[in-house]
Parts: structure tokens; sequence; C-alpha cells
């Protein structure tokens, strides 16, 4: 089973129970008043534990994000926290924390820059702290050429140990995991059956233990282990540690007498072969789905990068016009502006223009007045002058010898004719001075002289009848 599950809907198995739980035994003993980083926890139930056992503070870090979900949901406690995160990224996430007790069970097989994981385990750990790890001895579990299909590869004693060493020195202590057959005094309560995952983290703490001699006919050698496990630091004596469930001695006898231990190992080894089939299988359908994701989201990138490359020619072609616009407005509203300032201009000039030929038709006015005058009063003068001249004439056709009032009369006619010459000069002086007012007049536009004549008509004739 690559990783336990501690849910209340997964069924409690004893022997995982204790193939899990014996490799976290000695890291337990040594929590008390500690501060615990325990990398790839899994669902937690070993921080947990070590929490249970009086750690000041348990760190618990995987990299399944649903681990640490569960993790949290399944077994809070005040001294633990969860964190996901990919062991590679330790620095990232803990930043220069330092740790009394490091624990990293089964985890350098998935790395594949296993150096650099232990260099940043030996950072993280403080200088009087202790590390525990270990590795699984694959070559026990599978053929050559079969590997875990979640592990990188595959390690030999040999092979972790000069790995670990050459990073954290030589370990203070080397054990090797395995199964073990016995017998122990079970508290009268502890005998009760796990029912489901939860149970997991229901390990009890054994005061005393023994571990005996293995028998010569089934020696315990390096190759024929489960898993080894190395310690670093003053607690790596207290590293070891074992993990047991009992069975009924009914049970027992049945397994001795009749080789139903073999029996039991042959089927649960048959189980792992089941159970790495089927995890090929979906580590398979795992790949082609992360594939045809990949497939997916490629396509999805790249109609998204051919949308966002027309929105953005599309949104230069709109500012290019938006700029054309904005100068072709910017062009009229200056032409406008010249235009106005153009006509405030010519405005300007019109109203002194009309203002000047206002004051000229006016003065023109006055001078035709004053010379309608003048006709009327030499038509007057004339119509005088005939009368006397008609009276001269009567009275010199009645009287031969002029008398001294026909001279009087003759004196007054030169005098009239003389007044009557000097009007007629005075016209045509006024005409003289009205002629170059009356050609300027016949310059103006035709709409204007309409204007000007009725504003000024008006005007004049008021002035005239007031002078």
């Amino acid at each position: 089973m690559e990783r336990l599950s501690c849910s209340d809907a997964t069924q409690y198995v004893p022997i995982e129970a204790a193939i899990h739980v014996s490799r976290y035994a000695g890291a337990v003993a040594l929590s008390p008043g500690k501060r615990v980083l325990d990398i790839a926890c899994g669902e937690g139930y070993g921080a947990y534990l070590m929490a249970q056992a009086g750690a000041a503070e348990v760190t618990g870090v995987d990299v399944s994000a649903a681990a640490i979900a569960a993790s949290a949901a399944q077994f809070p406690h005040p001294n633990l926290r969860f964190l996901a995160s990919d062991a590679s990224a330790l620095d990232g996430l803990l930043g220069d924390a330092q740790f009394d007790l490091i624990v990293s069970l089964e985890t350098i097989e998935h790395l594949g820059d296993p150096l650099g994981f232990l260099q940043s385990l030996r950072r993280r750990c403080a200088s009087s702290g202790t590390i525990i790890l270990s590795c699984p001895n694959d070559h026990w579990y599978y053929r050559p050429g079969e590997q875990n299909p979640y592990h990188v590869r595959k390690y030999t004693f040999a092979e972790f140990r000069a790995l670990a060493e050459e990073v954290l020195g030589a370990a203070d202590a080397w054990y090797l995991g395995t199964a073990a057959f016995g017998f122990a005094a079970v508290p009268l309560d502890g005998a009760l059956p796990g029912q489901t995952g939860a149970d997991y983290a229901d390990a009890r703490r054994t005061p005393a233990g023994f571990l005996c001699r293995p028998g010569t006919e089934d020696g315990v050698t390096l190759d024929r282990g489960s898993y080894f496990l190395g310690a670093w630091g003053p607690g790596a004596a207290a590293a070891q540690g074992a993990a047991v469930f009992p069975v009924s001695m009914d049970r027992y006898a049945d397994m001795v007498r009749t080789g139903d231990l073999a029996a039991a190992l042959a089927t649960e080894t048959a189980a792992r072969a089941r159970l790495q089939a089927a995890l090929q299988v979906a580590d398979a359908a795992l790949r082609d789905q992360q594939q045809a994701a990949e497939r997916g989201l490629a396509e999805a990138n790249t109609a998204a990068a051919a949308a966002l490359q027309r929105a953005q020619q599309d949104q230069h072609v709109a500012e290019c016009r938006l700029a054309e616009e904005s100068a072709r407005s910017e062009q009229a509203l200056r032409l406008g502006r010249v235009q106005v300032h153009a006509l405030r201009k010519e405005n300007a000039i019109l109203f002194e223009s009309i203002a000047r030929l206002q004051a000229a038709a006016g003065a023109a006015e006055a001078e035709r007045t004053r010379g309608e005058q003048l006709a009327t009063e030499l038509a007057e003068l004339r119509v005088v002058l005939e009368r006397q001249a008609e009276a001269l004439a009567a009275a010199a056709a009645s009287a031969a010898q002029p008398d001294p009032e026909t001279e009087r009369l003759r004196a007054a006619q030169a005098s009239l004719l003389e007044e009557r010459d000097f009007l007629l000069a005075e016209r045509e002086r006024i005409f003289a001075r009205m002629r170059p007012v009356w050609r300027l007049a016949q310059m103006i536009p035709p709409p204007i002289r309409r204007g000007m004549r009725r504003v000024g008509g008006p005007m004049l004739r008021r002035l005239a009848s007031q002078a």
C-alpha cells in the first residue's frame, strides 16, 4: 500500500497498521518536547502520534493537497499543523526554521534530486537535533525489471547508505525493518478490533519490550528485509521501534500447525502483486488523462493566444482610427478657431465700415436736405423775381421815365439774381462734395445698403426733423 488511508470509509487492516506504524515507533518515543518536522507525512497519522506523545510542535508536509486536507480534518491537534508542498521546496516553504527532530520515511525513492533534499534536511536540523530516514527494499517487493510506478528508482541498502552518509555523515545507527513474530501482554481493553482507517492512529505505546534473536532456519539479512532505517544525532539509539497487533491463540495454533503464516505471506505477496498491476493500469490511465489534458490545454492556449493576438490587432486598428479621428478633429477645431477669429475681425471691420458709412450717409443726407432747402428757396426766389419782373415790366410800360422806386426795384432784382447765382453755385459745390460719398455707397453690397437704409433712414429723418 503506497499511502495509508485513515478515513472512516476505509476498512482497517491490522497488518498494514503494523507495517506503517512500526516506522514511526522510534520517532514517537523521541518526540516529547521537541520541534518535529515530518516530511511526506501522508494522511498525518504519524505526525498525530508524535503530537499526542507530547511534541512541542509538529509540522507535517506532503506533496498531496488532498492528503493534507484529509490530515487536517481527521487529526486536529493544537500542536500540529499540515502544509502541502513538494519535498524539494522546503527552503522556500520553511525559510530558516530549525527542528529538533526530522522524520522522513519512505521519501527518498520518490525524488529526482535526493542529494539536494538531504542537504535541505541538514540545514533544517538544529545543532543537537536528530534525523530519521527510511527507504523501502524494493528489490524484495519487485522482480528484476519491475518497479513501483511511483518510485524514481530502487535502492539497495548499500546505495541508500552511501547516498545518505554522503551528505549527513556517518549514521549513528542503522536498522533493518522486517516482519516479526512473537507474543505480547495486551491490556484487556486493547484487544478490541479496529474497524476503519481512523483506527490506524489508535496505536498504543508499550512501556517495555524485548527483541529476541531469530532462529537459524530463517536468517534475517539485508536483502530479505522490508525497509532500511538510519538515524543521525543523539536520539539515534532510541529510533528503533516495533508495532505489533494481537491475534488469538486459535489463530496462532493454526498458523504454526498448518504453515498458515507462509500462506499468509504468500497471500500478501499476491495481493501486493495485484495491487501493483492495478497501480500500473491506473498510472497508465492517469498518464493518458494527463496527456489528453495537456493536449487540451495546449489547444486552449493556442486558441487563447490567437484570440489575444486578434484582439490586440483589433485594438491596434481601433487605436489608429481613434488617433486619425482625433487628428482630424483637432485640425477641424484649429481651422474653426481660425475661421472664428477671422470672422470676428471681419465683423469688427464691418461694424467700423458700417459706422463710417452711417456717418457718411448722415452727412450726405444732411447735405441733401440742405440742397433741397436751397432749391426750395431758389424756386421761391425765382417766383418772387418773376413777379417783380412782371411788375417792373408793367411799370416800365406805364411810365416812360423810370422813377426812384423803379430803380430801387431794379437794384433789388439784381440783388436777387446774385443771390440766385450764389445758391446755384452752392448747390453745385454740395453735389461735388457728395459724389465721392455716393460712389462709396454704390460699393456697399446691396443687403448691407438695404439694412443701412432701414436703420439709417429713420434716424436721419428724425435728426432732420429735430433740426
